[in-house]
């Protein structure tokens, strides 16, 4: 009878302990299977993010055409320069001219002045003094012609110079407007084949990820692994 007990009670012990040592084993494989599932999700995590990133970096070349477009559009601008320049060149002559003009006419003015002047010496005697005023009148008279032909001649050259500005400025504006439509139209490809090389490397991206995720799936046991 106390063998019947004694055994019956070492079936029991091992029986526990068996139970025991079950549970812990799965225990262990659940924190197992719990650590593995949290490392693929982070490895799929990667993936996407990588993916990602490259969507970005593809976009980002659409400030391509536009960076080109401003670098050909400086030449259009530096015509448009020139055309304005030119006017302004004729205008600064003609200031000039101007100028020169009255310090002709000051001259002029200033020397009949003196003239006449010395002329009163001669007060006493009517037939010298109203010499001295006649030549003196001459004189201002031929000085005020030379300045007259100054200004024809000045008037002259700054026609010259406007007339061959305003063919300048059409010809600096035509190579202006060539270099803009240029621009423009290189810009206009460039944003369409741009377009085309987006649209196909943002879908080389996705495919990307769809095989990184795949792979990462397999290695970790199938297609029910968590995201």
């Amino acid at each position: 009878m106390k063998k019947l007990i004694y055994y019956s009670f070492l079936v029991f012990t091992v029986g526990m302990l068996g139970v025991v040592v079950f549970e812990h084993n799965v225990a262990r494989a659940s924190w197992s299977s719990f650590g593995d599932a949290l490392e693929c999700a982070a490895e799929i995590e990667k993936c996407y993010t990588k993916g990602n990133e490259c969507i970005e970096k593809v976009k980002k070349t659409a400030t391509k055409c536009k960076d080109r477009r401003e670098k050909q559009m400086k030449t259009s601008y530096k015509y448009q320069e020139k055309a304005n320049k030119v006017l302004e060149s004729c205008a600064k002559k003609n200031t000039k001219y101007q100028q020169y003009l009255v310090k002709y006419r000051s001259k002029c003015e200033s020397q009949k002045t003196k003239k006449l002047e010395s002329c009163e010496r001669y007060k006493e005697d009517q037939e010298k003094y109203n010499r001295c005023i006649q030549k003196a009148n001459d004189r201002y008279g031929k000085c005020l012609e030379k300045t007259r032909q100054k200004e024809q001649k000045y008037q002259e050259k700054y026609d010259k110079c406007k007339n061959k500005a305003v063919e300048k400025k059409a010809y600096y504006l035509n190579k202006a407007e060539k270099y803009k439509d240029k621009a423009e139209e290189k810009y206009k490809k460039c944003s369409a084949l741009i377009v085309k090389r987006q649209i196909k490397n943002i879908q080389k991206c996705k495919r990307d990820i769809d095989r990184c995720v795949v792979k990462i799936r397999k290695k970790c046991g199938g297609e029910n692994t968590p995201l």
